[in-house]
């Protein structure tokens, strides 16, 4: 918190003088030292004084007055109301300009009155928001908005499916409101965050889940082929290619029948395609597009009666043969069949 204090009714002053730094006749290190030194000094100078602003909350303290010392909420207008002073306003100032005025005005009931301390205990004026995937989404307040990085953190870091090099930073600059896209992983691989959008109160960060890839679209190939089931494609495909993924078309395959099932309206219908023509006589027509979520359905040749038929009776007859040989063989043997005699 920011604590300044209004002393003796003169301003408050640091007692560092930066002029009184010598360097001369000493390493060229020690001055890039004192340098250092200065930067953190200034960077604490009133000219960097956190500014008052709505919803925030401060502290006011009266020494040797406690029963004057309050809380309170700066208005949406930026006003505050202080007894015995009544409404102040106080947007814009820092907490030491506000103490020497409150120190003026309290000397009006009071002469013995010389020392106010303000302080800023919630810095609501000066939110961020964060959405999203981090551990505890919401708004979060600053004395001094801080890069995007620590903002996270202080929302406790993105969870595991946080997309980092998808965040949106949405501001409103004028009454206008605009989206930007910030790569906070290529930053933080680069070592760049310190060129990463300055954040300002009201900003919204919202961090992104990260997408899944989506499944590619299948076909499906049933029926008279070699390997039957669902094929992922990248997009349509001719039934020559669909067959080729499925192994191909089977000895037992009827490719003048070959079903093409598609979908339109929720509504499913089918194609005959004669895919024999397209290979026998190059017909394109019938080599027919297959679209994602399409099915091809390869039928087989129906049972044939005569040529089963055909088949059997060379069985039969080969199992007579075979009969009748064995039957005379046996009577060879037994002697009933007498060898011819010669004169």
């Amino acid at each position: 918190m920011s604590d300044l204090w209004y002393r003796n009714c003169d301003q408050f002053h640091s007692e560092f003088d930066p002029t009184e730094l010598e360097t001369s006749g000493r390493p060229m290190r020690f001055a890039a030292f004192g340098s250092v030194l200065l930067l953190f000094f200034f960077s604490t100078s009133p000219a960097e004084e956190y500014r008052i602003g709505p919803e925030d909350v401060l502290q006011i303290s009266v020494w040797q007055h406690p029963e004057l010392d309050a809380r309170v909420r700066v208005s949406a207008s930026g006003k505050i109301t202080f007894s015995p002073v009544g409404e102040m306003e106080v947007q814009g100032l820092t907490t030491s300009e506000l103490s020497k005025r409150l120190a003026e005005r309290l000397r009006i009931y009071t002469r013995e009155l010389c020392q106010v301390t303000v302080t800023v205990v919630e810095f609501n004026s000066k939110k961020v928001y964060v959405l999203g995937q981090v551990a505890n989404p919401g708004a979060y307040s600053f004395e001094r908005i801080p890069g995007l990085w620590e903002v996270l953190r202080r929302a406790g870091g993105p969870t595991g499916e946080a997309s980092l090099s998808n965040i949106k930073l949405v501001t409103k600059r004028g009454g206008i409101s605009t989206t930007m896209i910030v790569d906070l992983q290529r930053a933080i691989q680069e070592g760049r965050l310190d060129q990463l959008p300055t954040l300002r109160p009201g900003d919204t960060v919202i961090v992104p889940e990260k997408t899944m890839q989506k499944a590619q679209p299948k076909i499906s190939v049933m029926g008279a082929v070699a390997r039957p089931g669902m094929y992922e494609v990248p997009g349509s495909i001719r039934l020559t290619e669909a067959l080729m993924l499925a192994g191909g078309p089977t000895e037992r395959a009827l490719l003048k029948k070959v079903k093409l099932i598609k979908s339109a309206g929720g509504r499913s219908y089918s194609v005959l395609v004669n895919y024999q023509d397209y290979l026998k006589k190059g017909v394109t027509s019938q080599n027919p597009l297959v679209d994602p979520g399409d099915e091809v359905f390869v039928p087989s040749r129906s049972f044939s009666w005569g040529i089963t038929t055909n088949r059997i009776s060379t069985v039969l007859q080969i199992s007579a043969t075979i009969v009748n040989f064995y039957l005379l063989y046996r009577v060879i043997e037994m002697g009933r069949v007498p060898y011819p005699r010669f004169p």
